[in-house]
């Protein structure tokens, strides 16, 4: 896919699937540029294993992973977050 058709794919996604999941899952706050997504939850009201499966039924297209934070630090984009 070219990149115009694939940003309007995932807005669409992001409008009509993922919108839903994150307030299922009570999701804090969610960022997305380009093909990355950081996702912002207190874990003892979200299974975000669970999120992930639900996450990679939205299309058959895509395959969406996880990363943890590793000693209260994750890297979103080029940016190391504490």
């Amino acid at each position: 896919m070219s990149s115009i058709p694939t940003k309007f794919y995932i807005q669409y996604l992001e409008h009509f699937c993922i919108t839903t999941i994150l307030n299922k899952y009570k999701i804090l706050d969610y960022f997305s540029f380009a093909d990355n997504i950081l996702v912002i939850y207190n874990d003892e009201t979200t299974n975000i294993s669970d999120m992930l499966l639900e996450f990679n039924t939205v299309s058959p297209k895509l395959k969406f992973l996880l990363e943890l934070e590793k000693n209260d630090k994750i890297i979103f984009l080029i940016i190391t977050i504490k």
